[in-house]
């Protein structure tokens, strides 16, 4: 985040409009990029051992990459607990997966263009 940032003396990068609506979406198709956010944590997991190669770590540098003070599982198993209560018919779920499968293509261009 922020701080991050300011430890490593850089400034806030310039995003793109990577925008991919203009309209605030539906319950399930929010579900879909909530599923993908949340189970970015869980990789988070590997980028912060690289991290640590590189001196920074969860309280100094990389902070973003740091886990739920409950820990990375049991966050995510709290998280499925969550989104498995929701109650989705056939449609809700195609519009969750369509909405998974949006988030990932953000991710992709936003990797893609700082690369």
């Amino acid at each position: 985040g922020n701080l991050d940032l300011a430890e490593l003396k850089l400034d806030e990068p310039a995003y793109p409009d990577f925008s991919l609506r203009t309209q605030v979406p539906d319950l399930a198709t929010a579900l879909g990029w909530l599923y993908v956010i949340e189970g970015s944590n869980l990789g988070a997991a590997v980028l912060l051992k690289a991290a640590r190669k590189l001196d920074l770590s969860e309280t100094w540098g990389a902070r973003h990459l740091a886990p739920a003070s409950e820990g990375r599982a049991v966050h995510w198993r709290q998280f499925k607990e969550s989104l498995d209560a929701v109650d989705m018919d056939r449609a809700d779920q195609e519009r969750a997966v369509h909405g998974a499968n949006e988030a990932f293509l953000h991710a992709r261009a936003l990797a893609q263009y700082f690369l």
